[in-house]
């Protein structure tokens, strides 16, 4: 039954395409933008997977080194705190909350609830003045943020999760009552470990530049100029086939070009539509 079915198919799309020659659709002005632009499509993936191979053919272990040495920060995670504040105005302010979180018994949730009531940091005071995960002060990564130097000297001297710390922590917004909230000890690979993410990130890199390169190539050989006072001109190219096809698969964003407006109810008529 399923071969039946594909033969039909195969029928009715061989019918179709040669009604449409017939009827002269092959020489309509959009198909051949559309058939222009699959080929541009393929002809680009093409060039594009050829590029990638030779260039994974070229990198070397002292480039997975050389690369893994220079950019070790987005490999490797330092030490982490993460902490909560309460900002307030003076030294005395901060040292009564101390007293009252740092007393016996205390509720559970009194630091958020204090947070709420007192913080002057609007950013932070409704979520219970999380500060999120930071590095030690003397440390700088790209992938993770820093404190205030004082917050964070202050929360890597203490060492039990939940602990207040014992006094004020001044800095130039005021004065700050500081809990820690968590530790993270330092994780530190070894280029084995992530040999595949380099090589890819190597890749990634040499990639854009030989991409460019390869179409500045072309546009020579096949003497194109460019006239960027003619930009004012230019107007948006509606995606290709292939392009819907492939925005409409899960995962995958809307096609370039402008987006299409909301569809009406069958039998409604022709309007303006608004955002």
């Amino acid at each position: 039954e399923r071969r039946k079915e594909l033969l039909e198919d195969m029928i009715s799309l061989a019918v179709m395409e040669q009604e449409a020659r017939r009827l002269g659709l092959d020489k309509d002005p959009e198909t051949q933008f559309h058939l222009e632009r699959i080929l541009a499509d393929k002809m680009e993936a093409q060039l594009k997977s050829e590029l990638r191979l030779q260039i994974r053919e070229t990198i070397t272990a002292a480039d997975e080194e050389a690369y893994f040495v220079e950019h070790g920060d987005r490999y490797n995670r330092p030490e982490l705190a993460s902490a909560a504040h309460i900002l307030v105005a003076t030294g005395a302010e901060a040292q009564e909350l101390i007293a009252q979180l740092t007393a016996p018994d205390v509720e559970r949730n009194l630091f958020a609830t204090l947070a709420a009531a007192r913080s002057l940091d609007e950013a932070t005071k409704d979520r219970g003045g999380n500060l999120g995960s930071f590095t030690r002060p003397d440390v700088r990564n790209e992938r993770f943020r820093s404190v205030d130097p004082a917050l964070a000297t202050a929360a890597f001297e203490m060492k039990d999760i939940g602990q207040v710390y014992e006094r004020p922590v001044q800095t130039a917004e005021g004065f700050h009552v500081l809990k820690l909230m968590g530790r993270r000890p330092a994780d530190v690979r070894r280029l084995d470990q992530v040999r595949p993410s380099v090589r890819m990130a190597i890749e990634e890199e040499r990639f854009r530049d030989a991409w460019k390169a390869k179409l500045e190539e072309i546009q020579a050989q096949l003497g194109v100029e460019l006239h960027p006072e003619n930009l004012p001109d230019v107007r948006p190219v509606p995606p290709s086939p292939e392009e819907l096809e492939r925005s409409s698969r899960p995962g995958h964003g809307t096609p370039p070009g402008p987006p299409p407006g909301p569809v009406p109810p069958p039998g409604a008529p022709p309007g303006p539509t608004h955002r």
